[in-house]
C-alpha cells in the first residue's frame, strides 16, 4: 500500500461537527487566534505565534510541507479553522498530535476528531 497516496486521497474528510482539511495561508488569522493563546502554547508544547507573519511563516514552512499529515480542523458552524490534527507515520504504527482554540475546549470536538482520524488509519493506511 501507498500510504502517501492514501493520505493525499484524504486530503478533506468530515465528522458531525468539524472538516479536516488542509491549512492554507488565508487562514493565518484564524490559527494565529489560537495559536497566540498562551493556555493553547502551554498545553501542545509549542511557543506562542506573536504576529501574523509568523503564523504565516509556520503555514508555508511547516502546515504545506507537511500537508500529508496536517488537517485543519473547521467548524461547520463559523467556517473557521479552530485547530489541528497531525498523524505522524513511524512504519505500522502513527501518533496524534493536536491543537485547539481554547474557546472551543470542552465540546468534544477534539476526540470526535481524532476517533475519526484513528478509524481512517486502522481502515484506509491499514496501520
Amino acid at each position: 500500500m501507498d500510504i502517501n497516496l492514501e493520505l493525499a486521497k484524504n486530503e478533506r474528510m468530515e465528522t458531525p461537527r468539524l472538516i479536516l482539511r488542509k491549512i492554507e495561508l488565508s487562514d493565518a488569522k484564524d490559527l494565529f487566534e489560537y495559536m497566540n493563546d498562551e493556555k493553547v502554547a502551554a498545553m501542545s508544547g509549542m511557543k506562542r505565534e506573536e504576529n501574523i507573519l509568523s503564523v504565516e511563516k509556520s503555514i508555508a514552512h511547516w502546515f504545506i510541507p507537511e500537508r500529508l499529515i496536517i488537517w485543519g480542523l473547521e467548524d461547520k458552524k463559523s467556517h473557521r479553522i479552530i485547530g489541528q490534527i497531525e498523524l505522524h507515520i513511524d512504519g505500522g504504527q502513527a501518533e496524534l498530535g493536536w491543537m485547539l482554540n481554547a474557546s472551543f475546549w470542552g465540546l468534544g470536538l477534539m476526540p470526535e476528531a481524532c476517533q475519526h482520524l484513528i478509524w481512517f488509519a486502522f481502515k484506509n493506511l491499514k496501520l
